[in-house]
């Protein structure tokens, strides 16, 4: 008897409850954190902020099912209003700074992020998609331990942003990463689930 109620338990798991998360994972799911917001939608979860100049956001993407990494994303607003011009630079490398304002001014981090894409918002507002970089050690350190970051984007190529250097707080930083790691973690585990 004990183990048909087992399983049962078992098969109510598998038959209604982790579809119904699953089904949950898929919805937009919102978490602020002081400066910082964690959202999941589709098959990642993104923890961002917003920069002082508006329309720029800085943060990263956990791909569901590979948790331990981090991937860049940024939004710039974009000079060019014409989306398909933008696009030509899908795939340009581009340097960006990364400072720390309570870290000597001479140290500086260098992530070698990508243009991803460009959108159109409305006919007077483009954006510009910018990632696919990884934090190296140092990076996310500091990131943890301090309260602001400056990125500075190159004016190359052809002076596509409007803004080249923006300020991101990291107040709330760490508790989004914290949250953005068990959102991934419980997902990869319902996609494991499902597709097996």
């Amino acid at each position: 008897m004990k183990l048909q109620n087992a399983f049962t338990l078992i098969l109510i798991i598998f038959m209604f409850i982790l579809p119904f998360s699953y089904a949950h994972a898929n919805k937009k799911q919102e978490y602020k954190y002081q400066d910082w917001i964690v959202d999941s939608e589709g098959p990642s979860v993104r923890f961002y902020t917003q920069g002082e100049k508006a329309g720029i956001s800085f943060g990263w993407i956990k791909p569901f099912g590979s948790c331990a990494v981090n991937f860049l994303l940024m939004n710039n607003n974009s000079y060019m209003v014409q989306e398909d011009y933008l696009n030509q630079f899908a795939g340009i490398k581009m340097p960006l700074k990364v400072l720390f304002p309570k870290i000597h001014a001479q140290e500086k981090i260098i992530i070698n992020a990508e243009i991803i894409d460009s959108y159109s918002v409305n006919p007077a507002w483009t954006i510009t998609r910018i990632g696919l970089a990884q934090a190296g050690k140092r990076m996310n350190r500091y990131m943890e331990e301090l309260d602001r970051v400056v990125i500075q984007m190159p004016e190359k190529p052809d002076h596509l942003f409007e803004h080249i250097r923006d300020e991101f707080s990291l107040k709330g930083y760490k508790a989004a990463k914290t949250k953005a790691g068990e959102i991934c973690h419980n997902n990869s585990i319902s996609l494991i689930v499902l597709n097996h």
